[in-house]
């Protein structure tokens, strides 16, 4: 009886510890959607700089202004894009974590129901 207890307990623990540990350990979309922000990032940064690097070379007012007017919207689309992936990131966080937290009830139920037995 005391080994089913023990067992029980060591696995509710597993289960809070890892809930607080964080997400990217048990849940891969989440591990995912940071590489994805990554990689927004990396192509916004590489997008931006071969931006500068045309405007640096620049000659007339008319390409300059065409190339600000690229530049703004290049931060309006990575603007909407990592707000989108912030969200579905939130979201799927959100989602794991009332999981975590129902299967933590359900392993202290049954630890519950172990020691009583």
């Amino acid at each position: 009886m005391t080994t089913k207890f023990l067992i029980t307990a060591l696995v509710a623990g597993l289960l809070i510890g890892l809930a607080f540990a964080g997400t990217d350990l048990l849940n891969p979309r989440t591990a995912a959607a940071k590489a994805n922000r990554m990689n927004i990032d990396a192509q916004h940064q590489q997008a931006m700089y071969e931006l500068e690097e045309r405007l640096s070379t620049a000659q007339t007012e008319a390409e300059v202004k065409e190339i600000q007017r690229q530049e703004a919207l290049l931060d309006a689309q990575y603007q909407h894009d990592i707000q989108a992936l912030s969200q579905d990131l939130a979201h799927q966080d959100l989602a794991f974590r009332t999981w975590m937290t129902v299967f933590t009830i359900f392993a202290g139920a049954i630890a519950s129901h172990s020691s009583s037995a």
